[in-house]
C-alpha cells in the first residue's frame, strides 16, 4: 500500500487530473529490501471522461525506513483499441481473464512480465536456474532461452549479439563484472548494444543489470531488464547525422570535417599517406551578384554534387564555407591518384553547369598538401593547401597546385 501510494501520488496524480479506477499489479520480492512492481492501471479523467490504460514497471528499494524508486518505466499500449476502453472496466478485465485462461504458464511472474513492454530475466545463482517468460524472450530476441545459467554472457552464448558490440556485451554481462558490481554495492548498471534478430534485423537493446545479495552480503540473484530502444536510437542517430551536414549541399560541414580529420591524424595508420585538397570556385561572387543568392545556392549544391561523385566513400568531402570545399583523402598508395583527381575536376568544370534550365560557365582552382610531408596536424595541412590554392589562383585560375617550400 505504501509503495502504491508513493508511486501514484508522486508520479501520476498531479493536480488530481486522473483518478485510479481499477488496478491490477504484482509485487515481486527481489530481496529483503528490494521489490519490483509490474502492473496495468486504468486511469480516469474526471473532467474529460477519458479512460486510459497505463502499463508500468519499477524497482523500489527500502533504505532506513524510506522507499526509493530506483528506476521507473511507463507506457500506454500501442493499440488505440487497447487503452481507449468503451466497455465497463470490470467486463474488460473479465474478457482478458477469459482470453488468458488457456495459457500454460499462469504464474505471478508470467502475468507480471506480460503486463510490461520490456523483458525481465532472473538468474538464481544458488540453483543456476534462469527464470523468464519463454514466449516473450523468444519474441524479443528471436531465439529460445536456456533453462540453466552457465556463468557466461547469456546473449553471447545464444549468438544474437551484433558482431561490433560483442566486446561491449562481454565486458558488461560477464559474471566477474557482475560480482564486482555487487561487491562494490552498485545497485544497478546500464548499457546499450545491438542484436541481430532473425526476423526484424538489427535492433538496439538496453540492459539494466541488478545484482541481488542476501542478508550476509552474498550474491544470490541477478536481474536483467531488457528494453527495445531501436526507435529512440534511430532518432538519436538521425539527429547526430544532421548536426554533421551542411544544409545547402548535404556535404559534411566545417566543424565535422575539422574534427574528423583531426581525429584521423591523431591515430594515423603506419606508413600511411593522406592529402588535403582545397577547392575554390573562381569568381563565384559574380554569379551571386548577377543571378541572385537563391540561384547561387542552387549552383553551390550542384557543384557539391559533382565534386562528391569523384571521391571514395571513405574520403571526407565537405563544404568549408561560401564557395570553398575541402576533401581529405585517406591512406593513399601514391600521389598520382590525387593529381589525377585534380585534373579530372578541373576538366569537369570547364563544361557549363545547367542551373534552372540556364547554362552557367564556372571554373575551380585547387590547392593540395600531403600528410606527413607537409604537416602532421590539420592546421598545418590546411595552411599549406591554402597557400597552394593561392598559387593556383595567381597563376591564372582553373588550375591545381601542390604546396612547395618555394611559395
Amino acid at each position: 500500500e505504501e509503495v502504491s501510494k508513493i508511486f501514484f501520488d508522486k508520479y501520476f496524480l498531479q493536480a488530481n487530473k486522473y483518478v485510479v479506477k481499477k488496478e491490477q499489479y504484482n509485487l515481486l520480492e527481489v530481496s529483503e529490501n528490494q521489490a519490483m512492481i509490474f502492473g496495468s492501471f486504468m486511469l480516469h479523467n474526471t473532467t474529460e471522461h477519458v479512460r486510459l490504460q497505463l502499463n508500468l514497471s519499477a524497482l523500489f528499494v527500502e533504505e532506513e525506513g524510506n522507499i526509493k524508486v530506483m528506476y521507473l518505466n511507463t507506457a500506454v499500449p500501442l493499440s488505440a483499441t487497447e487503452h481507449m476502453v468503451t466497455q465497463d472496466y470490470v467486463e474488460y478485465l473479465d474478457a482478458k481473464k477469459r482470453l488468458s485462461s488457456h495459457a500454460k504458464d499462469t504464474s505471478d511472474f508470467k502475468i507480471a512480465l506480460d503486463n510490461t513492454n520490456e523483458l525481465l530475466v532472473t538468474v538464481d545463482l544458488t540453483s543456476s536456474k534462469l527464470i523468464t517468460s519463454e514466449s516473450k524472450f523468444e519474441n524479443f530476441f528471436g531465439v529460445k532461452p536456456i533453462s540453466k545459467y552457465h556463468f557466461r554472457p547469456l546473449l553471447v552464448d545464444l549468438g544474437v549479439v551484433y558482431e561490433k558490440d560483442l566486446q561491449k556485451v562481454l565486458q558488461h554481462s560477464n559474471f566477474a563484472n557482475i560480482k564486482q558490481l555487487a561487491d562494490s554495492d552498485v545497485q544497478y548498471t546500464y548499457y546499450e548494444f545491438r542484436i541481430v534478430h532473425p526476423k526484424q534485423g538489427i535492433l538496439w537493446i538496453s540492459e539494466n543489470i541488478i545484482p541481488v545479495k542476501d542478508e550476509s552480503g552474498r550474491l544470490i540473484k541477478v536481474l536483467a531488464r531488457f528494453r527495445n530502444i531501436t526507435e529512440q536510437k534511430e532518432k538519436e542517430i538521425k539527429r547526430s547525422e544532421l548536426l554533421k551536414v551542411d544544409v545547402f549541399t548535404g556535404l559534411y560541414n566545417k566543424n565535422h570535417v575539422i574534427s574528423t580529420i583531426t581525429n584521423f591524424l591523431s591515430h594515423p595508420s603506419r606508413f600511411s599517406s593522406s592529402a588535403v585538397m582545397l577547392l575554390d570556385v573562381d569568381n563565384f561572387k559574380e554569379i551571386n551578384d548577377k543571378k541572385g543568392h537563391l540561384f547561387g545556392d542552387k549552383a553551390i549544391a550542384e557543384i557539391a554534387r559533382l565534386v562528391k561523385e569523384e571521391f571514395r566513400a571513405s574520403d571526407i568531402v565537405g563544404r568549408f564555407g561560401g564557395d570553398e570545399f575541402i576533401v581529405f583523402l585517406k591512406d593513399l598508395p601514391s600521389r598520382e591518384i590525387v593529381e589525377e583527381k585534380a585534373n579530372k575536376l578541373i576538366e569537369k568544370f570547364k563544361h557549363p553547369l545547367i542551373i534552372k534550365d540556364e547554362a552557367v560557365q564556372i571554373s575551380i582552382s585547387i590547392g593540395i598538401s600531403y600528410f606527413p610531408l607537409d604537416g602532421n596536424t590539420f592546421d598545418e595541412l590546411f595552411q599549406k593547401a591554402d597557400e597552394a590554392l593561392y598559387k593556383a589562383k595567381s597563376d591564372g585560375k582553373s588550375k591545381w597546385r601542390t604546396f612547395d617550400d618555394s611559395f
